[in-house]
């Protein structure tokens, strides 16, 4: 979920444990004793102070940029904001040339590279999806803005408070029941976090975030057939960002059940740019795994999900208004290994 859910780096955090000096080892005890609470802004300063004193470890790395991007959240002002969010990025990027390549230090990265580097993604979206408009209601705003400070504080209530003030004087802005669900998961009510998150997927059905957040939700709450299904609906949301596969990864770990990762595009078939014509190539191709998704009606959706380009890619909305139950399907029957109900 949001900010919160880091990779543990035991090794970097272990690193010279045994010669650092008992201050250090105290200073390390207490930054990590305050992260395993959920209190990233309380353990900034520590965290800073070790990637001063250990600027080899990326763990030390990636948890002060943890803690810079929940400062971010408390700040107003535009341009301080815009400060603590470049130097959280900068040091994630540190953190993964040290070696660090967490899902967390990934997605922050491409997060926070879309706004201080972008580029063109190998598979551009068609049109801007209602879910990334951003309200320009002042009230809507200041709302905003007192549930992210209180959220950064751990003050759940104000937070789910501020949130639904937005989400009342905006109902089209998917910000505000989005961060109101993420708030009631992190309050334990599983119930009222999936309420939340339904009002954001109904703002906008084609963006993944809520999706994922509710298949984290349940997860948590020991739930994992529902949240397997909710990452199967963010991935068809969503299908080629990173986010959606690593939360269907995460599932896997987490259940012990493995996934099965379909087959590449065949060489034949790699200068063949649509869909159909991908499909036709593959059809003829002799490889069993192909040939099964073939027989069992997934070829199509096995192009557009695991053997798009960026030409297919802008096949896929248009099949997706038409196909979503058999791209659900063919997530949870073929990469999932889910038995059919009988």
């Amino acid at each position: 979920m949001r900010f919160a859910v880091l990779s543990l780096l035991i090794a970097g955090l272990l690193c010279s444990a045994q010669s650092a000096p008992a201050d250090f080892q105290a200073e390390r005890a207490k930054a990590n004793e305050l992260f395993a609470q959920g209190r990233a802004l309380d353990a900034l300063p520590l965290y800073e102070d070790l990637a001063k004193r250990d600027p080899n470890n990326p763990a030390f790395a990636e948890r002060h940029a943890s803690g810079l991007i929940a400062k971010a959240a408390t700040i107003t002002d535009d341009a301080q904001k815009t400060a603590a969010l470049r130097e959280a990025y900068n040091e994630l990027l540190r953190a993964r040339s040290l070696g660090d390549n967490s899902n967390y230090a990934q997605t922050e990265i491409e997060y926070l590279e879309a706004r201080f580097a972008p580029r063109k993604s190998a598979h551009p979206t068609t049109a801007p999806s209602p879910g990334y408009r951003e309200s320009k209601d002042q009230q809507v705003i200041a709302s905003m803005q007192a549930a992210e400070a209180a959220f950064a504080r751990n003050d759940y209530a104000a937070a789910l408070k501020g949130y639904s003030e937005a989400a009342a004087k905006d109902p089209t802005y998917y910000g505000a029941p989005l961060f109101a669900g993420d708030t009631a998961f992190r309050m334990r009510d599983t119930a009222k976090a999936g309420e939340w998150f339904e009002k954001a997927i109904a703002i906008d059905p084609d963006r993944e975030t809520a999706y994922r957040y509710w298949g984290d939700a349940l997860l948590a709450a020991n739930q994992p057939d529902d949240a397997l299904r909710k990452f199967a609906d963010a991935i068809i949301a969503q299908p080629y960002t990173r986010n959606t596969w690593a939360a269907l990864q995460r599932w896997s770990q987490r259940t012990g059940r493995p996934l099965h990762p379909p087959p590449a595009r065949p060489a034949a078939c790699q200068t063949l740019h649509t869909v159909a014509a991908v499909a036709e190539c593959a059809r003829s191709a002799a490889d069993s795994g192909i040939k099964q998704i073939a027989d069992t009606g997934f070829l199509e959706c096995w192009v557009l999900l695991n053997a798009a380009d960026a030409q297919i890619a802008q096949e896929y909305a248009a099949f997706r208004s038409q196909h979503r139950a058999l791209l659900r399907d063919y997530i949870l029957r073929v990469i999932c290994a889910v038995p059919e109900p009988r």
